[in-house]
């Protein structure tokens, strides 16, 4: 795979090994693609747009905005890696600028490499998506209960977040901290931050977000290989792939070099006196990579959905990229679209680092960021608009302003309580909630200062009726349409959020 290397504004080219038999060739950049990154460097703006003051800053000027260091990004293009640059320094007040090499905490984008390593063994037979993952594990079972007792947990429902295990996600560790066993964080005991894992819902009958169960796929690649899981992804997943860039060794050694430190959100060194903090429950938020590595996982995941040859059976990458159950999850990635804008996602959230993977699998074009400050999410966001606008890619697309003024007697109409009925079965509320809470949700709709909010969130009005959050557009843009009835009242609410919707009904 090509991959055009600019490091500190010099053109360098690289050439990196791709996957045993993808082809490997360099191209120069031309006029246009020079033309499409200065417009990106210089593009990004907000996802609402007023048509009479449109928007736009420049990388530099939004990193000084949120109070970003270093940022660092590659750019997939037809299958291939056509640019990436590092941003900014690895040390706010240093001249220690972050190149390509440049290495991040990814948080949880460790769950996709993850997945990606246990599908491998899936392909190898040494792993069945749909046993009883008790049957793999040796120091530590998955408890039974009353929700195990039709359904057990496996392996195809904990990546897909349908398996019924409890922990969302854990909080980092200082330098100096004592750190706990994968054993301990399963448990809850020792130096665990967090409770134990354990089933809270029958699997399969819900959706909820689990770094406990990525937990549990851990431990299993290490009790079936008999290796640590450090050693595991580094010989099935990172040599492969050319990855030299990346490893779940955690604490991350000084040795490993070219590391990007944390910073917080007003831009201040976090996790001193190294700079940066430990994952220790490494396949949930444990990994460092640059993106150009990373960019190549993303690559091979989108080949072995399109060849019989790639790093996974095509049959496993396809059940990868499908959709389980009742959340918008395959089997790591979170996915979205039909046709050209097919495409599979994911983000990561450490204390101080912020990252990004998205990729288009019927375009062959894809995205990965890397930040080291606790505002990245946000900048990450900005970044998206831009590249998409500059490559012409069909997301992230603006949404402009209604123009006409809605004064409060108008929008006062939409305000309120809206309830969502008891047998409500979609993503956009059973994925959310405690799956036992049979209560009927609300929501509330409030007018501040003539403007509408949503719970606590600003609504964007893109007509009279319809609405939108600004920046939210990551992967599923969420409309919220107020209907009105015969009597000219407003009194149901629609929320759509890409394929999902969701419908709430006023003072039910």
């Amino acid at each position: 795979m090509k991959l055009v290397n600019f490091q500190m504004g010099t053109l360098a080219l690289i050439l990196v090994a791709s996957y045993p038999g993808y082809a490997t060739h360099t191209t120069n950049l031309n006029t246009h693609d020079l033309k499409r990154i200065n417009a990106f460097e210089n593009g990004l703006r907000p996802s609402v747009l007023n048509r009479a003051q449109p928007q736009n800053w420049s990388l530099v000027e939004r990193m000084t905005h949120y109070n970003v260091p270093g940022v660092s990004i590659a750019v997939i293009k037809d299958y291939e890696v056509v640019f990436a640059k590092g941003y900014g320094v690895k040390e706010a007040g240093l001249n220690n600028p972050i190149n390509t090499d440049t290495v991040f905490s990814v948080g949880s984008l460790s769950k996709v490499a993850t997945a990606a390593t246990a599908l491998n063994l899936v392909s190898k037979g040494k792993l069945a998506l749909d046993t009883d993952v008790n049957q793999y594990l040796k120091r530590w079972q998955v408890p039974t209960s009353k929700y195990t007792q039709s359904h057990k947990v496996t392996l195809r429902g904990i990546l897909s977040h349908t398996a019924g295990l409890t922990l969302w996600g854990f909080p980092d560790f200082n330098p100096n901290e004592p750190l706990p066993t994968v054993i301990n964080t399963l448990n809850g005991t020792g130096a665990a931050k967090t409770d134990a894992v354990r089933s809270f819902y029958e699997p399969g009958s819900s959706w909820r977000y689990s770094g406990g169960g990525t937990t549990v796929v851990q431990l299993m690649i290490e009790d079936v290989l008999n290796n640590s899981f450090e050693s595991a992804t580094n010989q099935l997943l990172f040599k492969p792939l050319a990855m030299s860039r990346s490893t779940f060794e955690n604490p991350l050694p000084v040795s490993f070099g070219n590391i990007a430190k944390a910073h917080d959100r007003v831009g201040k060194l976090e996790a001193k006196p190294r700079g940066w903090h430990t994952f220790p429950e490494k396949a949930a938020s444990g990994l460092w990579s640059s993106p150009s590595d990373y960019a190549n996982l993303a690559i091979t995941l989108m080949q072995s959905y399109h060849t019989e040859q790639g790093y996974l059976e095509q049959n496993i990458a396809q059940q990868m990229m499908t959709k389980v159950g009742y959340g918008n999850y395959g089997l790591g990635p979170e996915l979205s679209g039909v046709g050209e804008l097919r495409r599979f996602r994911h983000g990561g959230s450490n204390q101080s680092y912020k990252a990004w993977v998205e990729g288009h699998l019927n375009l062959g074009s894809g995205l990965v960021i890397f930040t080291n400050g606790s505002n990245g999410d946000k900048l990450i966001r900005e970044i998206r608009r831009a590249v998409a606008d500059a490559f012409d890619w069909p997301f992230y697309r603006p949404y402009y302003q209604y123009q006409a003024s809605l004064d409060k007697s108008w929008l006062t109409q939409f305000t309120g309580t809206y309830k969502i009925p008891k047998d409500v079965n979609s993503f956009l509320e059973r994925g959310f909630v405690n799956a036992n809470d049979k209560k009927p949700k609300s929501r509330q709709v409030k007018l501040k200062e003539n403007k509408l909010y949503y719970n606590d969130t600003e609504l964007f009005a893109i007509g009279p009726n319809r609405f939108v959050f600004e920046g939210d557009d990551e992967l599923n843009q969420t409309y919220f349409e107020f209907v009105q009835n015969t009597q000219g009242r407003f009194d149901t609410l629609i929320i759509r959020e890409g394929e999902n919707s969701m419908v709430a009904f006023k003072g039910q």
